[in-house]
């Protein structure tokens, strides 16, 4: 029982971390959808755009909300 009040508690503080940072975080995440289009605009080919934007996902994810969007 201890476990699943413990793993309910954990996922109500992650939620709610994601709310608190719920706007600069999406906007991350859009930074770098707008960076591919003007990657394959450019004439890039999808392969290098794509891996640029699965790196920017990443750092989006690995983002703490303090500083500059990366």
């Amino acid at each position: 029982m201890k476990n699943k009040i413990g793993l309910f508690l954990f996922a109500l503080g992650l939620s709610a971390s994601y709310a608190y940072a719920g706007d600069d975080y999406i906007a991350c995440f859009e930074s770098c959808f707008a960076r591919y289009d003007a990657c394959v605009a450019g004439g890039y080919g999808e392969n290098f755009c794509g891996y640029h934007q699965s790196r920017c996902l990443a750092m989006c994810d690995g983002w703490d909300g303090n500083g500059d969007i990366p």
